[in-house]
């Protein structure tokens, strides 16, 4: 990552920040913005962060720095840091959505989980989401197989592109869809013996 000034010092305004920070997207890092409190973020963590771990990704949230400078500030430090951010609509809480906002204009790889009845504004309606049900083993396993499908897409474009020829590749437009993401997830174990099957979905669609 380049040098950059420390978060203690950088203002507190998104375009001022990113101007002044010059940070870099780190390719392993993943950034979820989420409601800390509702009844539903331990165990949605959970299970993000067992995905993470397998495929080699470090995930974090907006309480995971250890500075002591604005929280606003970490925050931003973790859009302009993420490769991909993961926000959880589920409640459409505030500082997720301002977060949200953030992450649409600077980042290529937003992944939009929700639980499942909840109702959205029609501008997010509008993007595909990965609607889910963490009660039952049944209901990670399909978040799971969800994250995989909408990965190979990215990959096979990423991997079209990065063969072609500088001079053909100079010709390219190149389109960003809402509807994809690019959280591709190697292989650690991370699960209970239990929850093996919800692994092997993993895996499976990495």
């Amino acid at each position: 990552m380049s040098p950059h000034r420390s978060g203690a010092d950088l203002p507190i305004y998104p375009r001022a920040f990113i101007a002044a920070s010059k940070l870099q997207r780190q390719r392993d890092r993943v950034f979820v913005a989420m409601p800390f409190e509702a009844s539903h973020s331990k165990t949605l963590w959970k299970v993000l962060q067992s995905i993470c771990e397998i495929h080699e990704f470090n995930p974090r949230r907006g309480d995971s720095a250890q500075a002591s400078h604005s929280v606003v500030a970490d925050v931003l430090e973790e859009l302009e840091s993420a490769e991909v951010v993961i926000a959880d609509l589920t409640g459409l809480n505030p500082n997720v959505l301002y977060e949200l906002g953030i992450a649409h204009v600077r980042c290529d790889a937003v992944v939009l989980p929700c639980q499942g009845g909840q109702t959205l504004p029609f501008d997010l309606a509008s993007i595909q989401c990965l609607f889910f049900d963490l009660s039952t083993v049944s209901g990670k396993e399909e978040m799971a197989v969800n994250l995989g499908e909408r990965t190979q897409s990215v990959i096979a474009d990423l991997k079209l592109l990065a063969d072609l020829p500088d001079d053909e590749l100079k010709n390219e437009i190149i389109w960003y869809s809402g509807f994809l993401s690019s959280f591709s997830v190697g292989e650690v174990k991370a699960f209970r013996d239990d929850e093996q099957s919800y692994q092997d979905a993993s895996i499976a669609r990495a």
